[in-house]
Formats: structure tokens, C-alpha cells, sequence
């Protein structure tokens, strides 16, 4: 099943003749202190992108994907692309422009599946726009970085409340000692 489904990708990639400007790079950022590889950085024609036919090519920032599908009205993944990708694409993406990288037109999932399925998903196709992805992984960065603070706070807090409780050390002295 899975070669009908690199077979399928194939054919795209024939057909639609995307430009490959460079593939598993190593992405950093200071800023964020966050690193990671990401799969692709394509050009794909214009005249192959589902929303955007009228740019001679459409650069986006692409991760290939093999999960399964699930018809989960909660994981919201039907052709194997979990929306949680384009926040992964969208942290990539950051981390490209830090790095002085020509920034993306879209961000796009290849999803081929181990069912034998192939899908491209561009997140244009869902109504986001790379911007509003790149401000959701800020969003996240942001997030994690309160919940680490305010985890770490509830833990010193925990364990200056155990001081403050311990009964204070009492000397012991000895009954041969004198007063």
C-alpha cells in the first residue's frame, strides 16, 4: 500500500514540477531558543497551487507526513493531516526567516499514508494564511514558556511552604552536660 502511495507522489511531482530549493536542513533560532529539520523548501508553479494560480510560483514550507487517517471529528484529520502539521510548518517557517531565508507563500502538508492515499493540503487550502501560522507558533512559544514559569513557581513556592512548616530544630542536650 505504501508504494501506491509514493507512486501517487511521484506522479505529482512530475506533473507538477516543483523546484526543490533545499531539504532537510537544521532550522535554529536564538530568539526562541528553539531547532528542529524540516522536510522541504519548495517552489511549486502557480498554475499547480489550488489558491494561488495567479503567482508564477508559490514557495512554501513543506513537511511530509505518513500518518494514518482518522475519522475523529476531534482530530479533525481525515486525509491523515493533523492540524497541529501547519503549527509544526509554521515553527519551521519562523526559525527559516530568522535565518534570513525567503520567507513562505503558504505552508504545505504531503500526506502519504500507509493506506496506500496521497494527499497535498496547503494550509491556504484551510483558510490560514502563513502569517496567522507564524503568530499561532508564537502564540504556543508564549504559552509554554507561562505554564514553564508558573509551573516552576508553584514548585519553589511548594518548597518554601515546606520550610516555613518544619517545626524548628530543637538542641538536644545531654544529661551530663551542664546548664
Amino acid at each position: 500500500m505504501a508504494t501506491r502511495a509514493f507512486l501517487r507522489f511521484q506522479k505529482w511531482w512530475y506533473t507538477a514540477t516543483p523546484t526543490l530549493h533545499s531539504a532537510e536542513d537544521i532550522l535554529y533560532s536564538l530568539e526562541y531558543n528553539i531547532c528542529g529539520t524540516y522536510d522541504a523548501d519548495l517552489s511549486i508553479p502557480g498554475i499547480h497551487h489550488p489558491t494561488m494560480k495567479d503567482k508564477e510560483f508559490v514557495r512554501c514550507t513543506t513537511d511530509w507526513k505518513t500518518s494514518n487517517a482518522s475519522n475523529s471529528k476531534e482530530a479533525a484529520a481525515p486525509e491523515g493531516v493533523y492540524y497541529s502539521y501547519f503549527l509544526q510548518d509554521a515553527l519551521y517557517e519562523l526559525m527559516r526567516r530568522e535565518l534570513g531565508q525567503e520567507p513562505a507563500d503558504d505552508l504545505l502538508v504531503v500526506s502519504a499514508r500507509k493506506d496506500g492515499e496521497f494527499s497535498l493540503i496547503y494550509a491556504s487550502e484551510c483558510g490560514l494564511t502563513v502569517e496567522e501560522c507564524v503568530d499561532w507558533a508564537r502564540a504556543v512559544i508564549f504559552c509554554y514558556r507561562i505554564a514553564e514559569r508558573a509551573k516552576n513557581g508553584l514548585l519553589a513556592h511548594a518548597e518554601e511552604a515546606m520550610h516555613e512548616i518544619e517545626p524548628p530544630k530543637v538542641k538536644t542536650i545531654n544529661s551530663k552536660e551542664e546548664f
